[in-house]
């Protein structure tokens, strides 16, 4: 069976299109460098390979190096570990290095070769296919910035996919050259590289299809209030302390409720909010069609983002979101809450508070600033504290009185109003603004 989607083709883009069909993987190779190699030194052998599947696999490389050199001695070449299995994940591309050592006394000519014998099969549930054997199209955009990296550092060499009759070989022709002096010798580390995984991907479709039932049954189930809130305020104080701002207890009670909520948004269905104000935050009703077929400029939370990066890494993170989110997904986290907390306040005072690029760029701004310092009033409490303010009644705990959270928050203002600058006294006043809007619902006012 084949995706709807197709992954794209970073083995193409890396070989210019040379490749090696096996069962269920895509193999090329090469000796680096290109041009042959001293006497003496170590032979990189480079074996760049692509999961065809949405599952696991494994991919066995067997190599085989020459017995004599080129006067027929033998000894002169010398591999560690001559067979490597390699358990690869769902539409995972990487590179397996194999070092392969050579004497200073070998005879340096041309036409030396090693040859290496390929297998691959899953070992998931699922066979089906995410990328052709023809290859495809390569969107530099759709991998992240660090793997394209990797792989433009492996566009220099020259690869060779040509299979031998009746077997899964791919034959390697190198040169080898006279020895220098004084020439240092490459520690070179055999082993796997992994560049992209199926969560790595900028376009989540597949990884929200593939872990569908996990989001379903263990992920949105543990996105309550009961589990996520008070992981949340602990991390909010030590993160907000750290960056140079630390807040008092209702102010970090204000911005962990806001991010609580957008984790129960998640399933709006299961946590008795409605499916229009859950809006973009609303997954459950994504994972409910075919996630496939969804459209390639889906908006998703950046938390969920990073949480299915997490989950493709490994699954346990599924079920176990209070140590997760607070840990990893923090930072995404926030940046969700700030430009929900825009849309909250804009929609509560009529404020223009600037264009959406404009609010992603604070929020990006406040996320670098949490982890290199520098948080102030004015940047905790537009939007975060404010938009915590707008909800405060919608994530309630326990038997908690709604205004009582309120009422604290209008004392820490008191406080605060002493000690910020005259440039941040109109959101003071926005504030107690809305404190006095909120309180009205409760029979109290500041």
């Amino acid at each position: 069976m084949t995706s709807l989607l197709s992954y794209p083709d970073l083995l193409g883009y890396v070989t210019g299109g040379v490749r090696f069909n096996l069962s269920v993987a895509q193999v090329a190779a090469a000796v680096r460098p290109p041009e042959g190699v001293r006497a003496g030194q170590v032979i990189p052998v480079v074996v760049i390979a692509q999961n065809m599947l949405d599952d696991d696999i494994d991919l066995t490389a067997t190599v085989h190096i020459p017995d004599v050199d080129a006067r027929r001695n033998k000894g002169k070449f010398s591999v560690k570990t001559p067979r490597y299995v390699v358990g690869m994940k769902a539409a995972e591309v990487g590179i397996l290095v194999i070092p392969v050592s050579t004497t200073l006394d070998i005879t340096p000519a041309d036409g030396y070769t090693i040859t290496i014998d390929f297998e691959s099969k899953p070992t998931g549930k699922s066979r089906e296919r995410i990328r052709s054997t023809e290859g495809g199209s390569f969107d530099p955009s759709f991998v992240p910035p660090d793997a394209l990296k990797k792989l433009n550092t492996l566009k220099d060499l020259k690869y060779e996919a040509q299979k031998r009759m009746g077997r899964s070989t791919i034959t390697l022709t190198f040169s080898i050259l006279p020895a220098r002096l004084n020439q240092p010798v490459d520690d070179i580390r055999a082993g796997w590289i992994s560049i992209c995984k199926l969560a790595d991907y900028t376009d989540p479709r597949l990884a929200m299809y593939k872990f569908a039932d996990l989001i379903t049954t263990e992920l949105l189930p543990r996105l309550r209030r009961d589990t996520m809130f008070r992981p949340l305020v602990e991390t909010t104080k030590a993160r907000f302390a750290k960056a140079g701002y630390a807040l008092r207890d209702a102010e970090a009670l204000l911005i962990a409720r806001l991010m609580a909520l957008i984790l129960e948004y998640a399933a709006p269905s299961d946590t008795a909010h409605g499916f229009v104000i859950a809006g973009h935050h609303n997954i459950k009703a994504l994972l409910m069609k075919d996630p496939r077929q969804l459209d390639s400029n889906l908006r998703l939370p950046r938390w969920f983002q990073a949480m299915i990066g997490a989950i493709g890494k490994d699954v346990r993170a599924a079920s176990a979101p209070a140590q997760v989110i607070p840990q990893f997904v923090y930072d995404e986290l926030l940046y969700d809450a700030i430009l929900y907390g825009f849309d909250l306040v804009t929609g509560a005072t009529g404020e223009d508070l600037g264009s959406q690029e404009e609010m992603r760029e604070y929020a990006r701004q406040n996320i670098d600033r949490l982890n290199r310092g520098g948080m102030d009033f004015s940047r905790v409490y537009l939007p975060l504290v404010l938009g915590g303010i707008l909800i405060n009644d919608k994530l309630l705990m326990d038997k908690e009185e709604p205004a009582a959270l309120l009422v604290d928050e209008g004392k820490v203002l008191e406080d605060r109003m002493f000690e910020i600058a005259d440039d941040d006294m109109p959101i003071h006043e926005m504030a107690n603004q809305l404190i006095m809007q909120m309180g009205q619902r409760y029979g109290f006012y500041r």
